[in-house]
């Protein structure tokens, strides 16, 4: 019979930086699904969230019709806008505006991370 903690979430704390009551920081990564119904309770909008992903691009070709497709790993930080969970399919979904230029996000564009 598993213990209660093996039955729940162990996410992996990387780093911390906070004191109650007090802005800070930390670096987590889920493991379980039960972990992202955790991070929901924990995100409040106003939150700023930096995600580690990856996104398909376009490119053109020099024919001006034709297009390829790659995907490029970047990084998109996020201002929290809002934060819901979907039990049925165990996703986090974080919405926000992007803060930081990388190329493929504009600054100010609202992005929806999907954590699953």
């Amino acid at each position: 019979m598993k213990s209660k903690q093996q039955q729940m979430g162990r996410m992996k704390l990387k780093e911390k930086d906070f004191a109650v009551n007090q802005i800070g920081r930390v670096i987590i990564v889920p493991e379980k699904s039960d972990d992202l119904w955790i991070l929901y309770n924990i995100i409040n909008p106003g939150d700023y969230v930096t995600v580690d992903t990856s996104r398909k691009v376009h490119h053109q070709l020099n024919n001006g019709k034709n297009t390829t497709a790659s995907r490029v790993r970047l990084s998109i930080h996020l201002k929290v806008t809002c934060r819901d969970f979907h039990k049925d399919s165990s996703t986090l979904c974080i919405h926000g505006r992007n803060l930081e230029s990388n190329g493929h996000v504009a600054v100010r564009s609202f992005h929806t991370l999907t954590l699953e």
